[in-house]
Parts: C-alpha cells; structure tokens; sequence
C-alpha cells in the first residue's frame, strides 16, 4: 500500500489507497479501493478524481471510503 496502475488512455500513474489482483479462470480480476478521511466530512472532489481513475484503469470492483461520512455534494 498504496497501490499504483498505469492510466490506458493517459499513460498517467494513477495511486490508488489499495489495489487487489486475482487471477480467476485466466482472467486477472483488480480490485481498486481509495479511502479518504475528513475532519467532518469528505467533500466531493476526492470521489470524482477516484471517478476519473478508475475511468483510465480497467476495475473489476471499485471501492470508495470515506469517514466519517461524505458531504451533502458528494452524496448527490
């Protein structure tokens, strides 16, 4: 931890808080999970930017977290 893929489509390196990978029935399954923490609530861009990264990196299962809890925003 913390977990890095290469973006398809940028080239970029994306970090991510965790990445799993699992090959099943010769298939590599990943596993992408982004964990943010706030000092009330957890606004709205760090869920877009994991939007976009998980946009450039093919994930099976996209996990967010954020503690305490997301802002009104970021729920809409």
């Amino acid at each position: 931890m913390p977990g890095w893929a290469i973006g398809e489509k940028s080239g970029m390196r994306h970090q991510f808080s965790l990445l799993a990978k699992k090959e099943i029935n010769g298939r590599q399954k990943l596993i992408a999970l982004d964990m943010v923490v706030g000092e009330s609530e957890v606004q709205a861009s760090p869920l877009i930017l994991y939007i976009y990264k998980t946009s450039e990196v093919t994930v099976d299962i996209p996990i967010f977290v954020a503690f305490p809890r997301f802002s009104d925003t970021a729920q809409k």
